[in-house]
């Protein structure tokens, strides 16, 4: 069982990543989250590509995530000031009340439409290694904006580098479970654009829910 369980764990990990190409856009956009390695690589891009806007999106942490010791209140002003010691030392937004994925989507479209200046139509997104496909899928719907694209991208990291710097190996499972589970159910609630789920995607899924990975699972 041991030994199945790794195998679905790795298919379900390789399935939420797109491995796109990271590069110059018209906004690069950071989805705020427990990985501080993600705000780490947002500064690496954001020095290395052009970006008209850097924003940042995020709100105080979800009560059923990991506690933090941070001394910044929200995700957008802790990855912000992790950007900077990295080296990114240029005008950052901060979007700082969004609680969710969707919300990180309207609320940054709220934020840029206020610049009154031209709106992006090209946006990189980065988010953490296993969010890639469900971020993507969101702001695809819930964008205001349909003539705006998105591409995504995240720290390149092996399933065991992740967790060994992060909350534990159980908590990520039951987590990459329930966004496979929004992945399949957001569509029909309008939430998240369809994805196409492979035989051998969806059979890991059932795996893992059966093996106890529940925790996370939409209550539907």
């Amino acid at each position: 069982m041991h030994e199945l369980v790794d195998q679905d764990i790795e298919i379900l990990w390789q399935y939420m990543q797109l491995h796109q190409a990271p590069g110059k856009a018209d906004c690069l956009l950071v989805l705020g989250n427990r990985d501080d390695r993600v705000a780490t690589y947002a500064a690496e891009l954001a020095q290395k590509y052009h970006y008209w806007y850097v924003v940042v999106s995020g709100g105080v942490a979800a009560h059923n995530d990991v506690a933090t010791n941070w001394p910044e209140p929200t995700e957008a002003e802790h990855f912000a000031a992790i950007m900077n010691r990295a080296g990114y030392t240029k005008p950052i937004l901060l979007e700082k009340e969004a609680h969710n994925t969707g919300e990180n989507a309207i609320k940054s479209f709220a934020l840029l439409q206020g610049l009154n200046t031209p709106m992006p139509l090209t946006i990189q997104l980065v988010t953490k290694t296993y969010m890639e496909r469900r971020a993507l899928a969101t702001f695809e719907m819930q964008w205001p904006d349909k003539d705006a694209t998105f591409t995504v991208t995240s720290p390149a990291l092996q399933f065991s580098e992740f967790v060994s710097e992060v909350h534990g190996r159980d908590q990520n499972i039951n987590i990459m479970v329930g966004y496979m589970h929004r992945i399949i159910e957001y569509p029909s609630l309008g939430y998240q654009s369809k994805q196409p789920v492979p035989a051998d995607v969806r059979a890991a899924y059932t795996r893992l829910v059966a093996a106890g990975y529940t925790k996370d699972l939409l209550k539907i």
